[in-house]
């Protein structure tokens, strides 16, 4: 009974810090690769496989602690999903190239800024998405994210 109890809250309280989230189908965009400037990337080239899009920054400590599980769920899923992570809130660029290079973030990263934040309901990080086929959203998570819990939402 007591476990019931913890989960309830757990499920309440995740509700509650994802309640402002978009819905739906994701939010129209159209960003850049941090990567490689001259690519574009938008929401239609992730339809086809399930997607995980990351919003984070730089100067989040828990963005930091995460970055390894996003890496981990990536690696065990391979091109089975779409992973794409969105630099969000960053002072500079040289600030994204330091937490790119410290985590060692092999998936895209696209430059993103409070204008797309805001389209997707985005308040804190890291805040996660997780992306249908069809590229509608079906679940969405504030805060510390295990690799479980990213594996989890993205296969079910």
């Amino acid at each position: 009974m007591d476990l019931a109890l913890v989960l309830v809250v757990i499920l309440v309280i995740t509700a509650w810090q994802a309640r402002g989230h978009a819905r739906g189908d994701a939010p129209a965009f159209t960003l850049q690769s941090f990567s490689d400037r001259s690519i574009v990337v938008d929401n239609a080239a992730l339809k086809g496989k399930p997607t995980m899009v990351v919003f984070w920054a730089p100067w989040c400590g828990v963005c930091r602690m995460q970055s390894p599980n996003v890496q981990h769920a990536r690696s065990l899923l391979g091109d089975h999903v779409n992973v794409v992570s969105i630099a969000a809130e960053y002072e500079s660029l040289e600030s994204v190239q330091k937490y790119v290079d410290a985590q060692n973030i092999e998936y895209p990263v696209l430059l993103g800024g409070s204008k797309t934040a805001r389209q997707w309901g985005v308040r804190a990080f890291p805040s996660m998405f997780f992306l249908d086929d069809e590229g509608r959203i079906t679940g969405s998570v504030v805060g510390y994210t295990t690799t479980f819990g990213m594996l989890w939402r993205l296969i079910l």
